[in-house]
């Protein structure tokens, strides 16, 4: 389809008739980063309005302790942040397990680049446990209004 980047158009979007520059691309105008996304293993949803970028599983992740108690954490959120410039700083869900104390899902701070080509957003999360920002990566399956799942 014109403008999608050769993905899948999610059901009731209007597609783009302007394919821009490349027909690889996205059509980033028309599009945004809605749509559906890979994060790792788990499927997203990514709703993009303004400057504002919200992702949700479409599934809920769950977060086990590791602790003994037999305690076990879910969110629906994947990440939230601004896009300015190409580039998405916020935050992300995490899961911090098996210390004596203080487990569960943690928000952390995130930073992720939109590729020139609208289907990978890559950058790093921090790891307040280890101190370091680990690299990770999010792939576009499809462009357009996909739902927020329901849980």
């Amino acid at each position: 389809m014109p403008g999608s980047g050769g993905l899948p158009t999610e059901p009731g979007t209007n597609p783009s008739s302007d394919p821009g520059d490349n027909a690889n691309n996205v059509n980033l105008d028309v599009f945004g980063l809605n749509g559906r996304w890979m994060d790792g293993a788990r499927e997203i949803c990514l709703q993009h309005f303004g400057a504002s970028v919200h992702a949700w599983y479409l599934e809920l992740f769950m977060c086990d302790h590791q602790d003994g108690t037999g305690g076990f954490s879910n969110t629906e959120t994947d990440f939230r942040g601004n896009l300015v410039n190409g580039v998405i700083t916020g935050t992300t869900s995490a899961c911090r397990y098996g210390h004596p104390s203080g487990n569960g899902i943690i928000e952390t701070t995130m930073t992720l680049t939109v590729s020139e080509d609208g289907k990978t957003l890559s950058g790093t999360w921090f790891n307040p446990d280890e101190n370091q920002d680990i690299p990770f990566t999010v792939t576009r399956i499809s462009v357009g209004n996909c739902s927020r799942p329901s849980f």
